[in-house]
């Protein structure tokens, strides 16, 4: 799962992501880990054409944070289970981070299907894609 964080999430309230930050990172013994990429900047921050298919959570994002989780190939799917279970519960604390109204966002590419609302978060509202038509 991943989750892209807002650069004004990160100047109003560092104390608060460096918190969750530490949370999420998560404390199995088998590869749990979270990563980061600033991503923020160039055409994707431009708002002033709005009328495209970018996620609006690209647009102001500084960080694209990745729970990850590895396994051993004999890993029980039991366990495989349990282990992609503290990933999603690992990103519902970054979520943690948004303000209530807002909606968690992340890149499709390093999604994880299993969430709840899934397509909410890895493409955005509906409510941009029905303009779009």
């Amino acid at each position: 799962s991943s989750r892209l964080i807002p650069e004004s999430i990160i100047r109003k309230e560092p104390a608060k992501v460096g918190e969750v930050f530490t949370q999420a990172k998560g404390q199995s013994k088998t590869g749990s880990n979270l990563r980061g990429s600033f991503v923020a900047g160039g055409q994707v921050s431009n708002t002033t054409n709005k009328n495209n298919s970018v996620n609006p959570g690209w647009r102001t994002a500084l960080l694209q944070m990745i729970c990850i989780q590895s396994w051993l190939d004999t890993t029980s799917k039991t366990d495989q289970d349990y282990l992609d279970t503290q990933v999603l519960l690992r990103a519902a604390m970054l979520d943690d981070l948004l303000p209530a109204d807002s909606h968690p966002t992340c890149y499709a590419n390093e999604g994880n299907p299993n969430e709840v609302n899934w397509q909410e978060k890895f493409f955005g509202s509906n409510v941009i894609y029905n303009q779009l038509k």
